[in-house]
């Protein structure tokens, strides 16, 4: 920890020159500029150059300096974030393995980026202890794949005495199609059961208070949401739009009339499966193609789920959650440079800004959902859900 905090102490803000120990949005960029950017690709004004030539900090030596203009500074922070976004993938490192005696060559074997190995509720059991250099990421994949475990159980129990008999009796977990009146209750299953994983995983969330730890887990619960049912969906339904709906659930355009059946009596089922068919067109297609294009490694995916669970917006409420949101961060970046090293691809920067794009785009994407639930809202579906999802 003492030899990365050493090198983030030598780094600086590329927008507005600041001395900066954590990179953000995968870019070395100070926390103001990443809020700033963040919050202004949401305007829905246009920005205007205060010189009126584009070009303001083009001349920029000094920190106080740089955030005079709004335009300039979000140009430069979009211009530098993606190049990060489009560089191309490092190429593999080759080593020479030696083979038997009477073979007079050497053969050259790529190492490639980690492998794509699914991680669920079966991979519990898969998880022993361990001495890796990689603890973090140890725990929390452990930590997730109990978190599955949680809504495995959670979701079948309450199902027809026969069909969980049925469900059980199989090896592989079955997929349902999923009914409206079930989306709160798995919501509400998913929601505690990553109180579980954050206290598995993070020792400093369990020195947290509850008021706190309620806090942190309610603030990013739609973005670690949205990054699993992204991440199981690919895999489950790599080639069309069906979405997750919960942990055992999906819903489609050939099952939403039946996930409505048992929606409230005064809803238009009509005008409601005409907007689910709009919202699963672009944001599942939109999701999906981000992770068929990155194809994140378990280990890559849970450092995802880490770094939604504890992005800036959390550090928001205090200073001791900033202090910890800085800590835990470092230390998820720290084991993915251990394992990318570990596994052979030391120059690993363009596979990190990919995985950090990927998240950036995913909560992109919640923003547009967001806009969705107001729809929702006014065509009375998922009015409970409001509710429970109100500090």
């Amino acid at each position: 920890m003492a030899e990365t905090r050493q090198i983030f102490q030598q780094l600086h803000c590329l927008i507005c020159l600041v001395s900066i120990k954590q990179c953000h949005l995968g870019i070395d960029s100070c926390r103001a500029c990443a809020v700033f950017y963040k919050r202004t690709l949401n305007l829905k004004r246009p920005l205007k150059c205060k010189r009126g030539d584009n070009d303001c900090l083009a001349i920029v030596d000094t920190a106080d300096s740089t955030s005079s203009c709004r335009m300039c500074r979000f140009t430069r922070f979009k211009d530098i974030f993606d190049r990060a976004c489009s560089s191309e993938k490092q190429e593999p490192i080759e080593k020479d393995v030696a083979h038997s005696d009477s073979e007079v060559f050497l053969e050259k074997q790529v190492i490639d980026a980690p492998s794509t190995s699914f991680i669920d509720h079966n991979s519990y059991f898969d998880c022993s202890p361990s001495c890796s250099d990689t603890p973090l990421l140890d725990r929390m994949k452990k930590a997730y794949s109990m978190m599955c475990l949680i809504r495995k159980s959670g979701e079948i129990g309450p199902l027809p005495h026969s069909k969980m008999h049925e469900v059980l009796r199989k090896d592989d977990i079955t997929l349902l199609p999923g009914k409206y009146s079930t989306v709160i209750p798995n919501f509400r299953i998913f929601f505690s059961a990553l109180f579980d994983f954050a206290n598995s995983s993070f020792d400093n969330f369990r020195d947290l208070s509850a008021e706190d730890k309620h806090f942190v887990v309610f603030r990013n619960f739609k973005l670690v949401q949205s990054l699993d049912f992204a991440y199981r969906g690919c895999h489950y339904f790599p080639n069309d739009l069906t979405g997750m709906s919960s942990y055992t659930t999906y819903v489609n355009a050939e099952t939403v009339m039946e996930f409505l059946s048992d929606c409230p009596f005064e809803v238009n089922k009509a005008e409601a499966k005409e907007e689910f068919a709009k919202s699963m067109r672009r944001n599942v297609n939109i999701n999906k193609n981000q992770f068929k294009r990155v194809k994140p490694s378990s280990e890559e995916f849970v450092a995802l789920i880490g770094l939604a669970l504890w992005n800036d917006r959390t550090s928001s409420i205090s200073e001791n959650l900033f202090k910890l949101v800085v800590i835990n961060q470092t230390e998820i970046m720290s084991d993915l440079h251990k394992m990318y090293v570990r596994n052979g691809l030391e120059k690993y920067a363009a596979r990190l800004g990919d995985l950090l794009c990927l998240l950036v785009n995913v909560e992109r994407v919640l923003d547009i959902s967001n806009e969705d639930i107001q729809v929702y809202r006014m065509m009375n579906l998922f009015s409970e859900s409001f509710d429970d999802f109100k500090p």
